[in-house]
């Protein structure tokens, strides 16, 4: 694609024009054999899933994965107060709100390049 962007100079009735090339993006998918690629399975899953709570209750739980190259890295996304996952997997909750919740868990493992698993769970925290 070639466009062309006219500068005004400072000198009224001059004008200097320059035409950029701009250069097409193309998506290419990665080979299947491509280990380096992130949209190749890497073979890391999440084995288990968190616990529903229970009312004015407390629990710990810890999340499991396997595949990949461990030790494993872990977070979460949308996880209700009071609760948490540190980055070995371990889940602490001290429930407050009696509620349904909608939580990501990401584990991530220590190959090179690191490759990643997503789960989405319902965790419901009520009496």
């Amino acid at each position: 694609m070639r466009r062309q962007f006219p500068i005004r100079p400072r000198t009224p009735g001059s004008n200097l024009n320059i035409a950029i090339t701009i250069p097409r993006a193309v998506v290419v998918p990665p080979p299947e054999d491509c280990p380096e690629c992130p949209n190749v399975d890497c073979g890391v899953t999440i084995d288990n899933a968190p616990p529903d709570g229970l009312g004015s209750s407390t629990f710990d739980f810890q999340m499991e994965a396997s595949g990949g190259t461990g030790p494993y890295t872990w977070s979460a996304t949308g996880e209700p107060a009071g609760w948490a996952i540190d980055s070995t997997g371990y889940i602490t909750c001290a429930e407050t709100l009696f509620t349904t919740y909608t939580v990501t868990i990401t584990v991530v493992d220590s190959g090179s390049p690191p490759c990643e698993a997503s789960q989405e769970f319902t965790v419901i925290i009520g009496e």
